[in-house]
């Protein structure tokens, strides 16, 4: 028998390759086989020719820069278009890497024309585009540091510039960082350390003011690319948790890595969203959801670490879809992946093509995804669920969806009236499973029982042996068919 002490070091040392890779442990302890990472979905209307920048401002507007188009698009709250008159829907030649500032002002880095424009948001809407800065050489970024100051990643010189806001207006572009070899992302954290994509070196490199100069970028994390390809990061995005949005050209993916001002090197990264093409620059809107240009399909998407409603759609209209993400820790068997929709495997979830979460053992931790279609069949909410099971018929995870159904309905009084079940004592609470299938308590005889309904007809019922409840009153059926029921006499 191995010691204690070794099977508490072999567990910890999984557990630090999976919390690596996934972030799945705690205190040497392996938290879940199978994790929910998030949802992705297409933002409405966005189908553009080749999205690159995004950014969301106070309001909830939506800001995307289109280098195929050359001009920025606005959409707004509700994720219809701004509509004219929109200042910066011409004049562009190819504008990519976009910031906001918090009183709304939109700048946009033109990589085509050299230059660095200026949209200010006045009480009356967006003023006509300023040109800050130009006769750049290919300006690909923008980001603004916590002061407002706001800086460029200058590709073709392998410069970064910096505009210094005096509290009215900014300064002339002058050189702050420079004898770079391609840079073409920029972000900062809380801590006022920059942090730089150069494509060139396949790295992000990092650099601290001292005394008012940026010292010499020290390279802080190597992207390495996959499957044979070299990594060229490209876009970078710091969020308010230090969790840093790396997009990598060569392997069409998003990569978020969490960091530690403590510590020189990322603890956990995680894949951000699925099938893309082409992603451009990442942002994140106010509720905390990832958006995510894909140049390559001309979509915008969003991202979201829980698992977003379906949108209320009309019944009999064309399905619509998002896309589940899933991390499999190493080891990990699965026996069998189903949608239900509320424990009815043939209902309005139904998995599309692009899924590839599949029985098997994984021999090495991966991530998967589940292509998820909602189609709805009458009014009213739909509940479902995405069930992941082990290979010894265990469930490993249960994933929630919901979408709402909408159709008219004409209704004629009074309605034909049938009984489904008679000579129960006291009935409290009914249910329906997405089979048919009637529930109902009865409060008296402590009882639950099920009356199976085929071809229009109930069958026999059948007490289920459901123990320990006493006056069983209300009860519900949960996405996956699970029945709850409220045992009100024993407050279970």
């Amino acid at each position: 028998m191995r010691s204690r002490d070794l099977q508490l070091r072999e567990s910890v040392l999984l557990c630090a390759k999976a919390a690596v890779l996934l972030g799945l442990c705690a205190n040497g302890r392996l938290l879940a086989q199978v994790s929910f990472l998030g949802t992705q979905s297409v933002l409405p209307g966005t189908n553009l020719a080749a999205p690159y920048g995004v950014v969301e401002d106070a309001a909830g507007n939506i800001y995307v820069s289109d280098t195929t188009l050359h001009e920025v698009t606005c959409y707004s709250a509700s994720k219809a278009p701004c509509g004219a008159p929109f200042p910066m829907q011409q004049g562009l030649s190819q504008p990519k890497g976009m910031a906001i500032d918090r009183q709304g002002d939109l700048f946009v880095a033109d990589a085509g024309a050299g230059t660095v424009v200026e949209m200010v948001n006045a009480a009356s809407g967006y003023q006509q585009p300023v040109t800050l800065a130009d006769s750049l050489a290919d300006p690909e970024a923008v980001a603004l540091d916590p002061a407002g100051n706001l800086f460029v990643a200058v590709a073709g010189s392998g410069e970064i510039v910096e505009l210094t806001w005096s509290g009215q207006q900014y300064g002339p572009a002058r050189t702050v960082l420079q004898g770079l070899g391609q840079p073409v992302g920029i972000a900062f954290d809380a801590y006022d350390t920059m942090y730089i994509a150069e494509v060139s070196v396949q790295g992000i490199f990092t650099s601290k003011p001292q005394l008012g100069v940026y010292a010499a970028p020290q390279l802080y994390l190597y992207i390495p690319g996959n499957n044979g390809h070299a990594g060229a990061p490209g876009s970078l995005m710091m969020d308010a948790s230090m969790v840093l949005y790396v997009t990598d050209q060569t392997i069409h993916q998003v990569i978020a890595y969490q960091l530690n001002p403590y510590i020189p090197h990322p603890v956990a990264l995680w894949d951000v969203g699925s099938v893309l093409q082409s992603p451009g620059q990442v942002a994140e809107d106010a509720a905390g959801n990832i958006l995510l240009p894909d140049g390559g399909s001309g979509d915008v998407l969003k991202f979201s670490r829980l698992a977003l409603p379906f949108a209320t759609q009309s019944v009999g209209a064309a399905v619509e879809t998002q896309v589940f993400l899933f991390s499999v820790a190493q080891g990990t068997s699965i026996g069998a992946v189903n949608l239900s929709s509320a424990g009815n495997v043939q209902g309005d979830f139904q998995s599309q093509p692009g899924s590839d979460c599949v029985p098997q053992t994984y021999a090495a931790a991966a991530t998967c995804s589940m292509v998820v279609g909602f189609a709805p069949t009458k009014s009213g909410v739909e509940s479902g669920a995405i069930n992941f099971w082990g290979s010894d018929g265990e469930p490993l995870l249960t994933t929630y969806l919901y979408g709402t159904g909408n159709a008219s309905r004409a209704v004629t009084l009074p309605a034909a009236v049938s009984t489904i079940a008679s000579g129960l004592t006291m009935p409290a609470g009914v249910a329906v499973d997405g089979s048919g299938d009637v529930y109902v308590t009865d409060g008296q005889t402590y009882t639950v029982t099920e009356y199976s309904q085929s071809g229009g007809s109930v069958s026999s019922p059948e007490t289920l042996p459901i123990q320990e409840v006493n006056v069983p009153m209300g009860m519900a059926v949960d996405g996956a068919g699970n029945l709850l029921v409220a045992s009100s006499g024993n407050d279970r």
